[in-house]
């Protein structure tokens, strides 16, 4: 009889068989897809799988548990669920960081471990985690951390998470558990129960990765702990390693209750130093190495700043008496030569290593000295403690090890069995920036082909944003899961698409599908090119063009990464980038782009910024090669004929310079946006997804305009493109034969084929406007303006006028003197003349000289230098009468026959907003002008008179340029005769520059350069570098639209240390209100090596 098959769409169905399931259908898919590729290993295929070596194979063997653990009931129910062999794999996470943990559970699966806890923050995030780690589950506590004390908000938010999950590693040792407990940026790169429980490692109970964070070598001399990684095997439950788990929990708890009288207000121990995990178990061990109560780690590093000092000599002694006592009864053993298994030679790279180790003693009562600082506990437990102490108690039925601070228990406390303390090996335990940025994780170095690491903790990559340095790195190493990432964040897997609401340029294409992209990259041929440069500032050159380029062609740039045998990178030698250990400098990401040869690309650790990233302002390459190798079937997605821009037209000079070894920057096009954005825009190349930069570009940006603006935050923002931040970090790192950098700029046009073809040099077009000539060797002026030109950056991306001035030729010159004597025309009753000779040199200064209304001649001082093609030129400017003739001599110095008369203050009044006009005050070695003309727009709403002061080679006031600081303009300063102003004309409106020398009320000097600028859009700039040597700084600030401040730039110095106060400035976008603070420097989190502090000013 054949069997009936049951339809469960049919009427007569159970109903069971009815019910809806009992997941979501979205949970279900993540399920499917998070199990598919695992389910052929969970099914019968195992011998390849790493864990078949330790026979700790827990894949399928496990079941997924979600709950919470507070209760001995509760804990015992996930343990049973989660462990295998009685091995747990502890993490914690939450829901805003879990693909971190997915990354790490990914990574364990793929070695056939599934014995994986996670522990959350809440029952209503573990169902979050739970969806994304639906193998592994979450559990939770219902138990916070209170976070208390005068110092709380430097506990970091993930401290209650931290606790607990120490809370839940005592307890499962008290239930006879083998924990390993892990952060969850960590990389197993092979199974660590293969050592674990194998002699050597199988000796000892807790193995715990050192605190070495700069350099493996640096192993030899560790003494403390991370708190990140460490392993518990065959502890005693009453012994000294459940004792010193369970002390890690309890020791905050005990200052917590007592309201933190004891220990910070009595005794002047931070409250936030030992809030860490790490701290208290640093403060633990302390006392299992010694036998008894210790606080070594709180007395020692932990004394608030203010009591130390105030003690500084009571300090010191104690720090002496605990290191001495550490070093005779708590010593660190070492152990030179410990032979391992064959086996591992490769992974360790040799058969014997160092070991260093403690042996733990179960702490006994013993009477405080004080020699060795305060006693820190209070002398009863309150509630908390006592919770604590009898849920450990509940959690197994086993004697509690003998109270430490009861005299009776003593001698049952030295009784209890010793176990041993094992600072891991670096092979085993390390992070990143000690051992795997010199190579031992990436197996094309490596003699055996695989990583030289066990466990790798990325912990530590300085100067990036954690989140994304550490993906990063899991990237670099091939340890990166891209489909977790992509189930994860769906369209959003970038870092360009995260940190916004907004998907790039537009919606996604379809649900679950992938963002459209529209990316700028280096072309290949421009690319090796960066094997040649010589400085970070060429590479940086090269950034900022590509991003300059992309943001006006509407695309994302391709952030390129430079070969590692670049001299700027291998400064010992290009060896030292293809052999173990890299002798490449810090602040790389080694990488290799296959799996075959030691060709290893470097990115840079500056990039790795939300900054650089976020929201559309960079993709990395290592994404690049991703996402290129999913797009290979569209069209262009490789570079081509099409997709390639940036051609030079055919002739002498058209190859690349890198081609012969020589860096790109050699040779940089100079281009108005206008001519890039006429050819390549996105309107025009909407269907190439990716376009390829064959040379270098520099863009040329009119000033004042959104579009301006907005580029030189994105800029000045991202770190890898900000100059000055990058001086400042490299102060303590300091280049060892630093190389002056290649910088040659050229000018040129693109064709309307897009062939990019030489033209002449137009200053604020293809070239940077004109700027200040150098001043006469030896001068006072030179020595003040080389001391300005080290702390000068107007935040564009304009380069100097000295670069720029040397590719002029004849035409360009002549076409800038111009447009500046049209411009000058411009002014109220003003006449304009222009001279000129030919001559056989090639080296020549045009000069623009102001000259007063008054009867008296002036001295012209040269403002605006170029140098041109057996060209010389110089212009007068007269108001009102007529222009005295200035002379001209061989080297191009402008020269003036009388001094002019004082000019007594005068005031304009401006009734009418619109309708304002501005005075600028011209002062030149030996007298003043003043003149007048209409604003080139309408003045910004609000504005107040102008004044000017009188001077004449004697002290004088400055004009305030407006009346109260709640129409955001600038106060009026103190300035002396003692240095000439300078004034620099330019073609689409004027800039007013004055190089200036003043005596302060304080008796300190300072001197700097002026700029202000109105532009088009009625916004204006006003600037202020200055060195002061009291101490104190100057501050600088960027006009915008409508008169608001947007882009305050200022690096200060401080004479009277003789070393720079390096100042970050804050940002504004005021629109006529007060703006203040402009600038924080030699104090704070950006405080420079300098003494006194730099102080901004008000505008």
């Amino acid at each position: 009889m054949a069997s009936k098959v049951v339809d469960p769409s049919a009427a007569g169905a159970p109903r069971h068989l009815l019910q809806p399931l009992p997941l979501p259908p979205p949970l279900l898919l993540r399920l499917f897809l998070f199990l598919t590729p695992l389910m052929s290993l969970a099914c019968g295929v195992r011998g390849s799988l790493p864990c078949e070596r330790s026979g700790y194979c827990s894949l399928g063997r496990t079941m997924p548990f979600m709950g919470e653990v507070d209760s001995a009931l509760g804990l015992r129910k996930a343990l049973a669920a989660r462990s295998y062999k009685q091995e747990v794999i502890l993490m914690a996470t939450d829901s805003e960081h879990v693909l971190g943990a997915m990354q790490a559970v990914g990574n364990l699966l793929r070695l056939g471990l599934e014995h994986v806890m996670m522990l959350s923050s809440s029952g209503s995030d573990c169902v979050r985690v739970a969806a994304a780690l639906p193998s592994a589950g979450c559990v939770w506590l219902d138990w916070e951390l209170p976070v208390l004390g005068a110092e709380r908000d430097l506990v970091p938010a993930a401290v209650p998470l931290w606790h607990n999950r120490y809370r839940i590693a005592a307890r499962a040792v008290r239930m006879r558990y083998n924990v390993f407990l892990v952060d969850t940026d960590v990389i197993f790169f092979d199974d660590p129960y293969v050592y674990f429980k194998s002699p050597p490692f199988a000796n000892f109970t807790i193995i715990n990765q050192p605190e070495v964070l700069y350099d493996q070598s640096d192993y030899a001399i560790e003494t403390e702990p991370n708190g990140g990684v460490l392993y518990i095997q065959n502890a005693a439950p009453d012994g000294p390693a459940a004792w010193l788990l369970a002390e890690v929990v309890h020791r905050i708890l005990r200052w917590i209750e007592n309201g933190f009288q004891k220990s910070r207000y009595q005794h002047h121990i931070a409250t936030w130093c030992n809030y860490m995990d790490q701290d208290g178990l640093r403060d633990g061990l302390t006392s299992v190495r010694l036998g008894r109560i210790f606080f070594g780690f709180s007395v020692r590093d932990c004394r608030t700043s203010d009591w130390r000092v105030a003690n500084p000599e009571r300090h010191q002694e104690i720090v002496n008496a605990v290191l001495d006592l550490l070093n005779d009864e708590g010593t660190v053993h070492q152990d030179e030569q410990v032979e391992l298994p064959p086996a591992w030679g490769l992974v360790a790279g040799g058969r014997n290593v160092t070991f260093r180790y403690y042996t733990m003693r179960m702490p006994a009562y013993s009477a405080w000295d004080e020699r060795y600082g305060p006693y820190l506990y209070p002398l009863t437990r309150g509630p908390l403690s006592k919770q604590w102490l009898g849920q450990l108690r509940g959690d197994c039925e086993c004697p509690l090890w003998p109270d430490p601070e009861d005299p009776d228990a003593s001698l049952a406390a030295k009784a209890m069995p010793l176990e041993h303390f094992l600072l891991a090996p670096p092979f085993l335990m390390l992070n990143w920036f000690a051992r795997g940025r010199k190579g031992f994780w990436h197996p094309p170095l490596t003699p055996g082909g695989a990583p030289q690491q066990v466990v790798g903790h990325l912990h530590y990559i300085p100067g990036t944003s954690p989140a994304i340095g550490k993906a990063v790195v899991r990237m670099a190493v091939g340890q990166y899961d891209w489909l977790l990432a992509r189930q994860m964040l769906g369209p959003r897997m970038y870092f360009l698409h995260q940190g916004t609401d907004a998907v790039q340029p537009g919606p996604e294409t379809q649900p679950g599908g992938w963002a459209p992209l529209h990316l700028l990259a280096l072309h290949p041929s421009l690319e090796s090119g960066l094997a040649f440069t010589r400085s970070w500032e060429e590479y940086m050159e090269l950034l900022r063009g590509l991003a300059t380029v992309a943001k006006i062609l509407q695309r994302v740039p391709v952030w390129p990464d430079t070969p590692c045998t670049a001299p700027w990178i291998a400064e010992a030698g290009a060896e030292g980038a293809a052999s173990l250990p890299l002798t490449i400098r810090q602040e790389f990401v080694p990488y290799s782009k296959s799996t075959a040869g030691v060709n290893l690309s470097c990115m840079w650790l500056p990039l790795l910024t939300d900054r650089c990233l976020y929201g559309g302002r960079g993709m990395l390459a290592l994404e690049f090669e991703h996402w290129r190798d999913q797009m290979r079937m569209l069209p262009c997605i490789e570079p081509d004929e099409r997709s390639t821009i940036g051609r030079l037209a055919a002739g002498p000079g058209s190859s690349m310079p890198a081609t012969n070894g020589t860096t790109p920057t050699a040779r940089i096009l100079s281009l108005s946006r206008d001519d890039v954005a006429r050819t390549w825009s996105l309107k025009r190349t909407s269907d190439l997804k990716v376009l390829y930069l064959l040379n270098p570009l520099r863009l040329i940006l009119p000033k004042g305009t959104e579009e301006t603006n907005k580029l030189v935050e994105v800029l000045s923002d991202c770190k890898a493109t900000n100059h000055d931040e990058i001086v400042l970090d490299l102060t303590d790192k300091p280049y060892k034969q630093p190389a002056e950098p290649i910088l040659k700029f050229v000018a040129a046009t693109v064709d309307v084929d897009g062939i990019i073809r030489a033209a002449p040099s137009v200053p604020g077009y293809n070239m940077p406007p004109l700027e200040l000539p150098p001043p006469q060797e030896g001068s006072q002026q030179q020595n003040q303006q080389q001391q300005l030109s080290e702390t000068w950056s107007d935040g564009t991306d304009l380069v100097n006028a000295t670069a720029a001035a040397a590719a002029a030729d004849a035409a360009a010159a002549a076409a800038a003197v111009g447009a500046i004597v049209a411009m000058a025309a411009a002014y109220v009753n003003g006449t304009a003349a222009w001279q000129g000779s030919a001559a056989a040199s090639t080296d020549f200064v045009s000069s623009v000289a102001v000259l007063t209304s008054e009867t008296a001649s002036t001295e012209a001082q040269p403002v605006a230098a170029t140098r041109t093609a057996a060209q010389e030129a110089a212009v007068a400017i007269a108001t009102g009468t007529q222009a005295s003739e200035v002379a001209t001599s061989a080297s191009g110095q402008a020269v003036a026959t009388t001094v002019a008369k004082t000019i007594t203050a005068t005031t304009t009044a401006a009734s009418d907003p619109a309708a304002a006009s501005i005075r600028t005050d011209v002062w030149v070695a030996g007298g003043s002008s003043s003149m007048e003309r209409p604003h080139p727009s309408p003045s910004p709403a609000g504005r107040s008179p102008t004044s000017a002061i009188s001077h004449s080679g004697t002290a004088h006031e400055a004009a305030t340029h407006g009346g109260s600081t709640a129409n955001g303009q600038v106060n009026a300063a103190a300035h002396s005769g003692s240095v000439p102003w300078d004034i620099s004309l330019e073609a689409g409106g004027w800039t007013h520059r004055q190089a200036v020398r003043s005596a302060d009320e304080n008796g300190g000097i300072a001197s700097g350069l002026h700029g202000r600028d109105p532009n088009p859009h009625a916004g204006f700039e006003w600037g202020h570098v200055g060195e002061r040597s009291n101490g104190a700084g100057g501050s600088g600030y960027r006009g915008g639209p409508r008169g608001g401040f947007v882009r305050p730039r200022f690096r200060g110095r401080a004479a009277e240390a003789g070393h720079q106060v390096a100042g970050r400035l804050r940002r504004y976008r005021a629109y006529g209100g007060r703006v203040g603070d402009a600038f924080q420097g030699g104090v704070g989190p950006w405080a420079g090596k300098g003494s006194g502090d730099a102080v901004g000013a008000d505008a």
